[in-house]
């Protein structure tokens, strides 16, 4: 699933499941990005622009 917008928040959606991390009001790109990784999302580059998001349970 693409990086989608709401506002100024950014939103990943898993690409297996309806599961979504949204970056907290003020965080940067990469602190999200920082986070996320934390909380076990993965993302694969697919392609020269595509990605892969995955939630913890099921992995990009």
């Amino acid at each position: 699933m693409a990086l989608k917008w709401r506002g100024r928040i950014a939103v990943l959606e898993c690409d297996t499941c309806d599961v979504e991390v949204e970056s907290d009001k003020g965080e940067s790109f990469d602190e999200f990005t920082a986070r996320r990784k934390a909380l076990g999302w993965t993302a694969d580059k697919v392609g020269k622009t595509d990605w892969v998001h995955g939630c913890p349970l099921h992995k990009a």
